[in-house]
């Protein structure tokens, strides 16, 4: 049995190498448990194509961990190993829920998030995407949320070069497949924005969308949420964000955003945070949240909330018996809508 060395909060990584099949994509799992003391954890593998099946885990107790691998792959089925996980008094850890009201990390730290959203930077050009660097280097931010799919609204009506799926909008996307090359990016992102010190509120759906992925089937939307767990979980600066204006994706139900949340519940051994976004419009909402997604829900670790008035935060924190985050207020800027021409100044006395 081999043993490797990782540190606590970091990742250990299982390559298995397998026949170089697409069908990998969708008709092979793996998933292997971690033992740790008398504690288990499953985690789920994922096809990183070319002959690669990867899994991944980010241990958070120091000590030997052991692993047994299970899969429909005969040659991988059964294999297993241990590694050392060693304290990092360096690290804080993944973020958490601490309480009705805040958020630490796992080391107890207090984290006060104060966050930005450039929901489709990623998808910008290296000169666009390094300037987002270099202002979030420069702010005080110490969250971002931002979007797995491209995003079509104004201002942002270029085509992107890559996709989560294989294909364009002129010949489609192959939702049998992901696109390797696009996640590679979107880790060294995360990577990136780890080490500047901020916390990625991935947004895994949004209605803004010309592609079709806002409505793909639901067994695809299952895959890709399984995916990407498998992928991103053992980022220690990862949460979940079921959706950017969940209310829009009118293809998508109620029975969905259930059984959505729950996966990413189950399928997460990092229990990263989790939550999910409405949608606002002043004239209608401004005293009614009755289209909001029910923040009650024990499988959401805080409520992520559009809303302009910040005179309701207490009510909903009596109401929830969670963080109340204000993901949505106004953005500063000067574009010639209401919710986007706010001066620094005002975003600051808000």
């Amino acid at each position: 049995m081999s043993r490797r060395e990782v540190k606590q909060w970091q990742r250990f990584e299982y390559v298995g190498q397998v026949s170089d099949d697409p069908h990998h994509f969708t008709d092979s799992w793996l998933t292997a448990t971690f033992i740790h003391d008398e504690r288990a954890q499953t985690v789920y593998g994922f096809y990183n194509d070319n002959g690669e099946f990867i899994l991944r885990f980010m241990p958070d107790k120091p000590g030997e961990w052991r692993y047994t691998l299970a899969s429909n792959i005969p040659t991988l089925h059964g294999q297993s190993g241990a590694f050392f996980c060693h304290a990092a008094p360096e690290e804080k850890g993944p973020v958490q829920r601490d309480g009705e009201g805040h958020f630490c990390h796992a080391d107890g730290t207090p984290f006060y998030p104060f966050g930005t959203t450039a929901y489709v930077w990623n998808y910008q050009n290296e000169a666009v995407q390094a300037q987002t660097y270099a202002s979030l280097a420069a702010s005080p931010f110490n969250k971002i949320r931002m979007c797995v799919f491209p995003k079509h609204y104004r201002y942002n009506l270029a085509e992107p070069e890559h996709f989560p799926f294989p294909g364009n909008i002129e010949s489609g996307f192959d939702t049998q497949r992901f696109n390797v090359a696009f996640f590679d990016q979107l880790e060294q992102q995360i990577a990136t924005l780890d080490e500047m010190g901020i916390e990625v509120d991935l947004i895994i759906f949004h209605p803004y969308d010309r592609w079709g992925f806002s409505a793909l089937p639901a067994e695809v939307d299952r895959r890709y949420i399984r995916y990407l767990v498998a992928r991103l979980a053992s980022f220690k600066n990862i949460w979940w964000s079921l959706a950017n204006e969940f209310d829009l994706l009118k293809a998508k139900t109620m029975a969905f955003w259930d059984e959505a949340i729950a996966q990413i519940q189950r399928e997460d051994p990092s229990r990263h945070l989790i939550s999910i976004h409405n949608w606002h419009n002043p004239p209608i909402h401004y005293r009614s949240n009755a289209h909001w997604y029910d923040h009650h829900n024990p499988a959401l670790t805080h409520a992520s909330i559009q809303h302009h008035d910040m005179h309701f935060v207490p009510e909903w924190r009596e109401a929830f018996k969670k963080p109340i985050v204000i993901d949505e207020c106004c953005y500063e800027g000067n574009v010639d809508l209401g919710w986007g021409n706010i001066t620094a100044q005002k975003m600051v006395a808000q």
